[in-house]
């Protein structure tokens, strides 16, 4: 891979780099892709015609465990999640490699944000603004994936997953889903300034009642996000909003569609769903919402391992009035 030169390892006490997620499987009933219930399906890919060659390093022990992994790989075995990656031009090569062992057929739906805004990618010379694959259990898929939009600059990359996408879910099952991320700091053209001017957005504090960030509904039938933080220091967060999959601008109060807050230990902050959702019942379409918080946003260091947050999706047409 020509384009990387450098992978600064800031993870050596991890011996095996491959993340491991443990998740029950209680609820789950049969799903169905293609629901008339559900979101417009995009094209679901099973295989891709580019193939990854190199090694996939996973970690023993997980015999007969369920779970499901994943993590992001160099064209020759390197890890790049959680790690910082000097580009002399303004495009990443990587593979995103995927294990399903949770008993049943899934899908997983990946979207990519650059500085915490949603950006397309190519998978298979296809442009695309998300990437839906269906891995059966006991298999794995490898998506090749190329960023070319990376100006010159720092790029807190976020690789977002969603589960269980685009498939009928009772509303027991949806409570429960959400998603995970993996994060890389990529520096092009050897300038160590980010390639955007974040600025923060004010908001109203109360007492953290979360750590992260939910969807939960007030007085009645109110539905509100809650970003809070309790990991006792101040945080730098991107909030970030979701429909269907692709980022929006909930608050219409910016240009771009994230809010930056400086979220204070022990103090979270809260936004109304409501508008938003009245606005949205009026197309009779279905709707997936959900919110993302990213913590140690925007901040100057070699590494972004700040965790990642999702509220669970909920389905408009089913919660609201």
């Amino acid at each position: 891979m020509n384009e990387v030169r450098k992978y600064n390892n800031v993870t050596k006490s991890i011996p095996f780099l491959f993340l491991f997620l443990f998740l029950t499987l209680s609820g789950c009933g049969n799903q169905s892709i293609n629901s008339n219930k559900e979101t417009n399906v995009p094209e679901i890919y099973t295989k891709f015609s580019e193939t990854y060659n190199g090694e996939v390093k996973v970690m023993d022990g997980f015999e007969g465990k369920t779970y499901y992994s994943y993590g992001l790989w160099g064209e020759n075995s390197e890890y790049m999640h959680d790690t910082t990656v000097y580009l002399e031009n303004n495009k990443l090569r990587t593979f995103m490699s995927f294990t399903n062992n949770l008993g049943k057929q899934l899908n997983f739906t990946l979207v990519i944000f650059d500085n915490y805004k949603q950006i397309d990618f190519e998978v298979d010379g296809k442009l695309m603004r998300q990437c839906t694959v269906n891995i059966k259990n006991k298999s794995d898929i490898n998506i090749p994936i190329t960023i070319s939009s990376l100006e010159e600059g720092k790029h807190d990359l976020v690789f977002a997953v969603f589960m269980d996408t685009y498939m009928e879910l009772t509303d027991e099952e949806r409570l429960q889903t959400g998603g995970t991320a993996l994060r890389c700091l990529a520096v092009v053209g050897g300038k160590e300034a980010f390639a955007n001017k974040f600025t923060y957005q004010q908001f109203d504090m109360i007492e953290a009642r979360t750590n992260g960030i939910v969807i939960n509904k007030f007085n009645g039938n109110e539905y509100f996000i809650e970003a809070g933080n309790l990991d006792g220091e101040t945080e730098s967060s991107a909030i970030i909003f979701m429909d269907n999959f692709e980022q929006i601008n909930l608050l219409n109060t910016q240009s771009y569609p994230y809010d930056l807050v400086s979220l204070e230990h022990g103090k979270e902050i809260m936004i109304s769903l409501d508008k938003y959702l009245e606005r949205i019942s009026k197309d009779s379409n279905p709707h997936e919402i959900t919110a993302i918080c990213v913590r140690k946003a925007g901040i100057d260091g070699d590494i972004y391992k700040g965790s990642v947050f999702f509220t669970q999706r909920l389905l408009s047409d089913t919660y609201t009035e």
